[in-house]
C-alpha cells in the first residue's frame, strides 16, 4: 500500500476519534518485560516487591484497563509458542508418573529389582519398557548397583539398637554432639590394594610387566603407614602417625596410645578448658570396660586422673562414628597417586586432611548423628546408609 499525504491525515482522523489509544510495538513490549520481570521476583522471593502492576502501568503512562488488554491478547500471539503441539501425545501422563512414583518408594530393596517392564505391569500401563524408562529419568529415578551393608547377628543387632536408644536419651539434639570428638585409627597400605587395573596392549596378557605379584597377607600387613585422628564440630586434630614395635598388625596397644596420643595430643585439649567428650571405638588398646574388669589399666587410670570425659561407641558401629566418614575421602584421595614409599604416602594422607577435608562437611556430618541413632532404632538395630560418607557429596 502506497502512503499518501492524504492516507497519513485519514490515519491521524482515526485514531483522534478512536475509543482507546493504540499503543506501538515497542510500548508493548517495555510493558510485558516489566511486568514479567517483576512476576519473576515475586516467585523467587515468596513476597510482594515495591513495584506493583499499577505502579508499573502509571511509569508506562497506560490505563489499567489497557494495560491488562495488551497483557491478556500478548498470550496468544506469540509466534513460538511454550507447549509442542506437533508429534505424538505422550502414552505417560502426569497422573501414570504420580503412580508410578508411590509405587517404587513403597519397594523395598528386593522389590526394586523389578525390570521396567514388569514396572509397567504393575503400574498398569501399556507401554515399552523404554518409554517407562525414559519416564521414570525425568523424576531423577535410574537403575544402578544397590550400596551393600553388612549382615549384623541378632545379637549385635540388639545391643546396637540398645546403645542407640541409651545416646539418643543422653544427647538427643544436634547442640548436644558439637561436644563430641570422635577419634580412631586409620590404617593406609601402600600401593594400590586388590587387584590392579593395568593399561597393555592385545597380547601381552602374560607380560612380565603386566603380571600383579601377589604378597603374603603378613608382608601386606608390613607395608601399611598407620595414624590415629579425631574431629569434632568446628574441630580437625592432627594426623598422628605411630608404630606398633611389638606387633605387626598395627593393632594399637595401650602403653603407645597413652604415651603418643594421649599425653602429648589429648593433654593440651583438656588444658584449653574447652568442654569436650572423647568418642573411641571398643579396641582393647583404648581400655575398654571388659579390658579391664579385673583392675583398671594405665590407660583409664590416667583418664580419671585428669578428668577426660569419654565414651565407647557400640561394637560393629562404624555408621555411629563420624570420623569412618572422615577417613573415606583421605584414603580415596590417596588412591589417585603413585604411593610406594611410607613417606610420600604419609604426604598424601597429609595434603588430603589439611587441606581436603572441608570443616563444614564434617559439621553438616557431626549434626547427624540424632537421626542415625534414630534410623539405627528404627531398623531394629541394622547397619543404615549413613557410613562411609554415602548421605551427601565428597568434600573438596
Amino acid at each position: 500500500m502506497v502512503y499518501t499525504r492524504s492516507k497519513d491525515r485519514q490515519i491521524e482522523r482515526l485514531k483522534e476519534n478512536a475509543s482507546h489509544r493504540h499503543y506501538t510495538t515497542p510500548e508493548k513490549a517495555c510493558l510485558r518485560g516489566e511486568v514479567e520481570h517483576e512476576t519473576a521476583r515475586r516467585r523467587q522471593y515468596g513476597f510482594e516487591t515495591p513495584r506493583s502492576n499499577t505502579a508499573i502501568f502509571k511509569r508506562n503512562r497506560i490505563p489499567p484497563s489497557s494495560a491488562y488488554r495488551i497483557l491478556k491478547s500478548d498470550k496468544g500471539d506469540r509466534r513460538i509458542s511454550v507447549q509442542e503441539t506437533r508429534g505424538r501425545k505422550s502414552r505417560i501422563r502426569p497422573t501414570h508418573l504420580a503412580a508410578l512414583d508411590i509405587l517404587v518408594e513403597s519397594m523395598d530393596c528386593e522389590e526394586r529389582t523389578i525390570t521396567w517392564d514388569g514396572l509397567a505391569y504393575e503400574a498398569d500401563i501399556d507401554c515399552s519398557p523404554r518409554t517407562i524408562r525414559k519416564a521414570m529419568e525425568t523424576m531423577d529415578y535410574h537403575k544402578c548397583i544397590a550400596c551393600r551393608k553388612a549382615w549384623v547377628s541378632i545379637q549385635l543387632a540388639a545391643k546396637r539398637a540398645e546403645y542407640a536408644k541409651k545416646m539418643l536419651f543422653k544427647y538427643p539434639t544436634p547442640e548436644h554432639w558439637k561436644h563430641v570428638r570422635f577419634s580412631d585409627e586409620v590404617h593406609i597400605g601402600l600401593g594400590p590394594q586388590g587387584k590392579n587395573l593395568i593399561i597393555r596392549k592385545r597380547g601381552q596378557r602374560y607380560c612380565l610387566n603386566c603380571i600383579q605379584r601377589v604378597s603374603n597377607p603378613d608382608e601386606a600387613d608390613k607395608r601399611k603407614i598407620h595414624a590415629w585422628a579425631a574431629v569434632g564440630y568446628d574441630f580437625k586434630g592432627p594426623l598422628v602417625f605411630y608404630n606398633i614395635p611389638t606387633n605387626n598388625t598395627a593393632k594399637m596397644s595401650q602403653e603407645v596410645y597413652l604415651n603418643e596420643i594421649l599425653k602429648p595430643i589429648v593433654r593440651p585439649w583438656i588444658a584449653n578448658h574447652g568442654y569436650f567428650v572423647l568418642e573411641e571405638d571398643q579396641d582393647s588398646g583404648h581400655a575398654p570396660p571388659r579390658s579391664t574388669k579385673t583392675k583398671p589399666s594405665a590407660v583409664s587410670q590416667w583418664k580419671k586422673d585428669v578428668g577426660l570425659e569419654s565414651y565407647f561407641n557400640c561394637a560393629g558401629s562404624p555408621d555411629l562414628a563420624i570420623i569412618e566418614d572422615c577417613f573415606q575421602p583421605l584414603k580415596q584421595y590417596i588412591r589417585k597417586f603413585r604411593h610406594w614409599e611410607p613417606d610420600e604416602t604419609r604426604q598424601l594422607a597429609q595434603e588430603a586432611w589439611y587441606e581436603n577435608l572441608d570443616q563444614e562437611w564434617i559439621n553438616r556430618r557431626i549434626l547427624t548423628m540424632p537421626d542415625r541413632l534414630r534410623k539405627v532404632i528404627e531398623s531394629e538395630g541394622q547397619l543404615i546408609a549413613f557410613g562411609g560418607g554415602m548421605a551427601d557429596p565428597r568434600p573438596g
